[in-house]
């Protein structure tokens, strides 16, 4: 998997649905569709097609990981923004063991 942080100013173009919010969509079918996009976030990837269904599991098992790590991500982003808007616009003291609670 091809790290961002790596690579300053690194954008990915791709479409707004390339990634389901629901894990069960991301099938075969799916996976032909969207191979093309596989070499952006993963350098080994050297071509934007399959040659069988092996890669395109590989790219299933990528696309997984991917969500994965976007939802964990938000779900911090969105426990930081609750400790942000309590402490800010409510002037509500959180001690640090309990931020990480939210």
């Amino acid at each position: 998997m091809m790290n961002s942080d790596n690579v300053p100013g690194l954008q990915r173009i791709v479409n707004c649905d390339l990634f389901p919010v629901c894990e069960k969509k991301l099938t075969l079918d799916w996976a032909r569709s969207t191979y093309k996009h596989y070499h952006l976030f993963d350098e080994s990837i050297l071509t934007t097609t399959y040659n069988d269904e092996s890669d395109l599991s590989a790219w299933i098992e990528e696309a997984k990981n991917i969500i994965k790590d976007i939802k964990v991500q938000g779900t911090q982003s969105g426990r930081d923004e609750i400790v942000r808007i309590a402490t800010h616009q409510y002037n509500i003291f959180l001690p640090r063991k309990k931020q990480r609670f939210f």
